[in-house]
């Protein structure tokens, strides 16, 4: 009789720590899934700097287009610091590009070679986009971009403006102590990359060019000749 007591109590215990192990592994498995005002935040700095030399490198080739600042004027450097956080778009695509790696502690930007969808993590780096544009202004970027002394070089510049303009790289970047969940980076094809950077400049409202065709933003590189080519 005790024998059968010591036996039940024994398969009992042996249950009740079944449980509790499996709800213990539940719950480290839980991650908080970040709103995209919270997580740029953690990838502030790294969002900055990207911003700056992107901003430089295109500020650098509008010049080099128009063959000089003052055959350019800084009406279109001052369009472009007004584009550049427009994700789906081709100022923007930069921010496409751009993954946040790392589930807890200092979360990174990790450069991908073809533009992704944009989710949690893309909106992110937007809001970190938009919050240094707006810590600085507009027509100040512009202004450093087209006469600055210092934007001969994309990190040059970014450094500038993320730590002289802005405190975005000043202080150590934040940890994040609680596990979140990791967004999968969803790339696009070319086609569908092409036709989404068109949407988003009708919605924006973006001038086309008069001799604009929507089959001319499906080719792929290797379609030059256009789909309706003779063989």
């Amino acid at each position: 009789m005790m024998m059968g007591h010591v036996f039940l109590l024994l398969q009992c215990f042996l249950v009740l720590s079944s449980v509790l192990g499996a709800q213990e592994s539940t719950d480290e498995n839980v991650r908080d899934s970040l709103a995209p005002s919270k997580l740029s935040k953690y990838v502030l700095c790294e969002s900055c700097m990207a911003m700056g030399e992107i901003l430089q490198q295109q500020a650098t080739q509008l010049i080099a287009d128009k063959g000089g600042r003052q055959k350019l004027g800084e009406e279109p450097i001052l369009d472009l610091v007004q584009e550049i956080c427009e994700a789906d778009t081709e100022r923007g695509e930069w921010i496409n590009t751009l993954d946040v790696v790392g589930t807890s502690g200092v979360l990174h930007l990790d450069r991908k070679t073809v533009p992704g969808k944009c989710g949690n993590e893309c909106k992110a780096i937007v809001k970190a986009c938009e919050s240094i544009r707006s810590e600085v202004g507009e027509s100040d970027i512009a202004e450093k971009l087209f006469r600055g002394p210092y934007t001969a070089a994309g990190k040059e510049f970014a450094t500038t403006l993320c730590n002289q303009l802005t405190p975005s790289c000043k202080a150590p970047a934040k940890k994040l102590k609680k596990r979140r969940a990791d967004e999968k980076f969803v790339e696009y094809e070319p086609q569908d990359w092409a036709m989404v950077k068109m949407r988003t400049s009708v919605k924006l409202g973006a001038d086309m060019p008069e001799s604009f065709d929507a089959r001319d933003y499906m080719k792929t590189p290797g379609d030059a000749a256009g789909p309706d080519a003779a063989p």
